[in-house]
């Protein structure tokens, strides 16, 4: 057994763990203000009040909506630092139970998706 485990086992409190932390996740239960979108997590909603991250492998402009397609906006993907482009879509003001939709060009080879990705926003 690893020595860490063995010395919370011992002491009967998770060893090791720095207080910081503790204030802020486990006191003050602070969560995340984002959440995040990606091909391999196809959110399907998103609380209201929280920013749509979108993440994606390559570089991209995401055309979006609020208002089924009515009005749009584009916005284009920045890297992450991590090997990531992503963009946080602002979803304030968009009304609970209303859906933002999506879709991606890429650049790199000047091709659209094709496909409408869609988040409702929830309560």
């Amino acid at each position: 057994m690893p020595i860490k485990l063995l010395r919370s086992l011992a002491d009967g409190a998770v060893f090791d763990m720095p207080p910081q932390g503790v204030s802020r996740y486990i006191e003050k239960q602070t969560g995340s203000k984002i959440r995040i979108w990606r091909f391999d997590n196809r959110l399907a909603t998103i609380p209201s009040g929280k920013t749509l991250r979108i993440e994606l492998a390559d570089p991209a402009a995401i055309h979006w909506s609020a208002d089924g397609w009515t009005t749009v906006k584009d916005i284009k993907t920045k890297p992450s630092g991590l090997g990531t482009h992503f963009a946080d879509l602002p979803l304030k003001g968009v009304e609970p139970g209303h859906a933002v939709v999506f879709t991606f060009f890429w650049p790199e080879s000047g091709q659209w998706e094709n496909v409408d990705f869609a988040v409702r926003v929830g309560e």
